[in-house]
């Protein structure tokens, strides 16, 4: 959708002016960009920006929240699983919110292995049950196309997790936040909406459009949606008509959705980067001279881990890589064949012991990655990041100097960039300095208030 564009004379011009400024002043710290809604809702969308403004009354501006947030996964003692970033990010803005004291209570999905739960941690309460279909989404098992089939068919339906509807009636939320909603449908916004609960949603990948939530498909990346993921999606995209606000976490994912026809009824469209608090962690360097790259994460086909294998078998010089994250035995055979040469892999490790390992992070992202959550913590760390020119990743690298950005159909390209700042030291601290500097755009302060000026505008009666 493009940028709203006011023409108008006189003071209605001036008065939307003015809001507009102020709400681009609220977000402009977290790096986002701010889409006006053209038509009829200019009054509504300028009474919104207003009340989130400095003129409301201080009661009004602090007045602390009731918020429900939805995600398929949340890490808790009962099930500690973390599966990508989203929830890694879902979970700091959770207790960001706390932290200002609002009222959180995060609603989570299971498998039928896994116990339903009712647990406070670091005071967001968080309900989890099981969800309604045939198989958890996560756990690995490779399944033949009818049974993926018949499990979209009924995510389509939008059943949601039994004992959401209670929760809604006795949390009674003033908003709905929700994230990654496979497996929890979007019968979420559906029952919010019954409640007259304003949603705001915020888009981490592309299951609204994609079946595999990726949009990558035989080692390239959709232009389009295919019929068998308009199939897959069949209700999804329709449903957001029931949004009131959507947050893409890079405008390259907002744009996507957008420019597809989605959140037509959404008065907010706006982007809002991921949190990563700074963390000095010091790199214990090599007494060989050896420089480390690293990448973590998992190890997908789309994450390009098979392009980095490759292009650090060709490099010179004395050079190591290490690999952070899962990956089965057949994958690091493949992948240290692929080399040529010895691979360091950590398994799943906390990011201080990754971090302390390495020079530099390498983000080799195939599909168009809408913000990959390695940047952010590279950058946190001081780590500086060589990384695929893919989706949201320009935005999160930046032009701060804290990292060199690649084309991902080449693998020339990327030896040359390794090669570069290998060859270079004096280079890569430079980089490592910018980096950890241009970290401070994901501060929980930045990106909480970022969204609290969107939770409290469409909280406006």
């Amino acid at each position: 959708m493009p940028t709203k564009r006011y023409g108008s004379a006189g003071s209605d011009r001036s008065q939307f002016c003015t809001a507009a400024c102020r709400c681009l002043a609220l977000c402009s710290v977290a790096g986002q960009t701010v889409r006006l809604v053209v038509g009829a809702e200019r009054v509504a969308w300028l009474l919104r920006i207003r009340s989130v403004s400095s003129n409301r009354r201080p009661e009004e501006r602090y007045r602390q929240l009731r918020v429900l947030i939805a995600n398929i996964v949340y890490a808790t003692p009962s099930d500690p699983r973390v599966v990508g970033g989203a929830e890694v990010s879902t979970k700091a803005l959770a207790e960001g919110l706390v932290a200002r004291g609002h009222e959180v209570v995060v609603f989570r999905g299971h498998d039928s292995k896994v116990a339903d739960a009712d647990e406070n941690v670091e005071g967001v309460r968080v309900v989890s049950r099981d969800i309604r279909n045939f198989y958890w989404p996560f756990d690995g098992v490779v399944r033949v196309k009818a049974s993926k089939a018949m499990w979209h068919i009924v995510d389509n339906l939008g059943l949601v997790p039994r004992g959401l509807t209670d929760l809604l009636d006795e949390f009674a939320p003033e908003v709905v936040h929700t994230n990654n909603l496979i497996g929890l449908s979007w019968g979420v916004w559906r029952e919010a909406a019954k409640r007259n609960i304003p949603i705001v949603h915020v888009l981490r990948d592309y299951y609204l459009v994609c079946g595999r939530s990726a949009r990558f498909r035989n080692g390239r990346i959709c232009t389009s949606t295919c019929a068998e993921c308009r199939v897959a999606t069949f209700a999804r995209g329709p449903k957001t008509v029931l949004v009131d606000a959507v947050i893409g976490n890079s405008k390259a994912i907002l744009d996507t959705h957008l420019e597809a026809g989605l959140f037509v009824n959404a008065k907010i469209r706006t982007n809002i980067v991921n949190i990563a608090e700074r963390r000095a962690v010091r790199v214990v360097r090599s007494e060989d001279g050896f420089v480390t790259f690293g990448y973590i994460g998992r190890a997908s086909s789309e994450k390009g881990l098979e392009l980095l294998a490759k292009a650090f078998g060709r490099m010179q010089g004395n050079v190591k890589l290490v690999i952070a994250g899962e990956t089965r035995p057949e994958v690091r055979q493949r992948l240290v064949a692929e080399a040529g040469r010895e691979i360091d892999f950590m398994g799943f490790v906390a990011p201080d012991e990754f971090y302390s390992r390495v020079d530099v992070v390498v983000v080799p992202s195939l599909w168009a990655e809408p913000l990959p959550r390695a940047v952010l913590e590279a950058f946190s760390y001081g780590r500086p990041v060589i990384a695929s020119e893919r989706g949201g990743i320009p935005e999160a690298v930046g032009t701060a100097g804290g990292g060199w950005l690649f084309n991902p159909d080449s693998v020339d390209d990327l030896v040359a960039i390794m090669n570069k700042v290998a060859s270079e030291r004096t280079l890569t601290d430079k980089a490592a300095l910018q980096a950890f500097e241009s970290a401070r755009r994901f501060s929980a302060e930045n990106v909480t208030e970022a969204h609290l000026a969107v939770l409290r505008a469409v909280t406006v009666k």
